[in-house]
């Protein structure tokens, strides 16, 4: 028995390593693709989601002078993991000033699929939310917060910032199918609020929960879901904003909230909790929260690790990009006020855009290295508390003498289906995609591969160019444990596996194979 124990432990270890290289390489890109330009028109706030069968949606506002007013709003559509482009949504209000947009994607399947597009506006008459679900072909849905409107109104003020959160990529399992939620930041003559909407029932109504009141001034605003299975319902809600001294101030302090997303009632521990200390000025915040399947141990298992990540001007006048975390988040009360320096090179690193991916257990990082004018891209593995190695996705971003009116925000998300990241950035007059390839294909040949539902409970649809001749599902420990070599209608059926974490191993009549990680749940 202790032979075949030892034997097992050592084919774990060869088959770590091998996981590590099949997904763990250094990542290549996709040709970056300048999505729908359009001559003398200037782009901000661009946005990308994905879909459970890894159809990849890219927004933006849309104006004709880096100066804005920026009066449209605009959806695209991909169905070829962002190769080509066409249009789905768009809008305007007369000449009005869309001053904030946010879009985000929930469902793993066709039937419980959505949208979430929030845009807000301002004009010589009022300052407005407007909130949107949209099903794949486009029908449309107000939600129950739509129209929203913020008083006093002040032409010069509004929303500034707005960001959707969700736990569709692993729901709790009391969420019917998943909680969505909306944070908002709006400045009004008098009062600057902070203010949330969430809900677990997407088909009616959203609670409304003030998260923030201030006589200063409202920045940036960034919401996640953390989900743990045994010990948190719903799991929490985090807010994390930003609030600044004077309205043309680009910094300011950092603070967090927590509520359950079902509906915004408090948390045990729900702060405000200031991020960092008083000897810095902040800005730019992004928050992720972990949404683990509770096996192993460590930091982050059985519990929500929460990591917030900001941009920090230091003693000379330069932006490092930096993070604070913190752990246990279902019994104690948070502390968000250690950091550590995730770039601190000299000149600007700022803009991050953080978000958790369950499944790899990563939270995955992106920023602006204004100084090299580079988008780096971080993985950081769940029980990590120092930065890692960070790859480089895009380098020489834009000509050196540029300098936009619009600060390049660069974004990540997670494209399950093909188990690789997407990104999307602005920069004035482009808006611009590309994603990233490991899955083990050469560099000359970029993939067309897509498995979803991914998780799933038993039916995986399998799509590519190439024509497939058997699947393999191998388990953590190196064994095959099925093998499908009759792919009908491209789907297969593993609702005879135990639930977790297995490496699908695809093989095409070419010879060539490809491999992606599937969760069985």
């Amino acid at each position: 028995m202790k032979n075949k124990n030892l034997y097992l432990l050592v084919m774990a270890i060869f088959f770590a390593i091998g996981i590590q290289s099949a997904f763990g390489q250094n990542p290549f890109w996709n040709s970056d693709v300048n999505v729908k330009p359009e001559s003398g028109k200037y782009y901000k706030n661009v946005r990308t989601a994905v879909a459970y069968d890894g159809t990849v949606y890219l927004g933006r506002l849309s104006a004709d002078s880096p100066a804005g007013p920026y009066i449209r709003w605009e959806v695209f559509k991909s169905a070829d993991g962002g190769k080509t482009w066409n249009d789905f949504l768009s809008g305007t209000v007369g000449s009005s000033d869309y001053t904030a947009f946010d879009m985000i994607t929930a469902g793993e399947n066709a039937s419980d699929f959505r949208l979430y597009v929030a845009r807000a506006y301002v004009n010589d008459t009022e300052t407005k939310l407007r909130a949107s679900k949209y099903t794949a072909d486009g029908t449309s849905t107000n939600l129950s917060f739509d129209n929203f409107l913020e008083t006093p109104f002040s032409s010069s003020r509004g929303f500034v910032s707005l960001s959707w959160a969700t736990d569709s990529r692993k729901p709790n399992y009391v969420s019917s199918p998943y909680s969505i939620s909306l944070a908002a930041s709006v400045s009004t003559p008098g009062i600057d609020r902070v203010i949330c909407w969430t809900t677990n029932i997407p088909s009616g109504s959203f609670f409304e929960k003030e998260l923030y009141s201030t006589f200063n001034f409202v920045g940036d605003v960034d919401a996640t879901i953390g989900v743990d299975d045994y010990k948190s319902d719903f799991g929490r809600l985090g807010v994390v904003f930003m609030i600044k001294s004077n309205e043309g101030d680009e910094n300011g302090k950092l603070y967090t909230r927590f509520v359950y997303p079902d509906n915004g009632d408090e948390t045990s521990s729900p702060g405000p909790y200031q991020v960092g200390d008083d000897d810095y000025i902040y800005s730019s915040p992004t928050i992720a929260m972990s949404q683990v399947i509770s096996v192993g141990s460590g930091p982050g298992i059985d519990d929500i690790r929460t990591l917030v990540a900001y941009s920090k001007q230091t003693g000379s006048g330069n932006k490092d990009v930096v993070f604070s975390y913190s752990d246990d988040m279902i019994g104690n009360e948070p502390s968000f006020t250690a950091l550590t320096t995730i770039d601190g090179d000299s000149g600007d690193q700022m803009n991050p855009h953080m978000i958790f991916d369950p499944l790899f257990n990563n939270f995955l990082l992106t920023y602006n290295k204004a100084s090299a004018k580079t988008l780096p891209y971080m993985l950081k593995g769940l029980n990590s508390t120092l930065a890692e190695t960070f790859y480089v996705f895009k380098s020489n971003y834009r000509d050196a003498t540029s300098n936009p009116a619009s600060p390049i925000q660069p974004r990540v998300e997670m494209n399950n289906s093909k188990s690789n990241a997407v990104f999307a950035w602005n920069d004035d007059y482009l808006s611009m995609f590309d994603a990233e390839y490991s899955l083990g294909v050469s560099d000359t040949e970029l993939s067309s591969l897509m498995v979803y539902p991914n998780p799933t409970k038993g039916l995986l649809n399998i799509s590519s160019d190439k024509e497939i001749s058997s699947v393999e599902f191998i388990n953590m420990v190196g064994q095959t444990v099925k093998k499908d070599t009759q792919i009908t209608n491209g789907k297969t059926d593993i609702s005879s596996l135990t639930q977790g974490t297995y490496v699908m191993k695809i093989v095409y009549k070419n010879g060539s194979s490809e491999r992606t990680k599937i969760i069985k749940k």
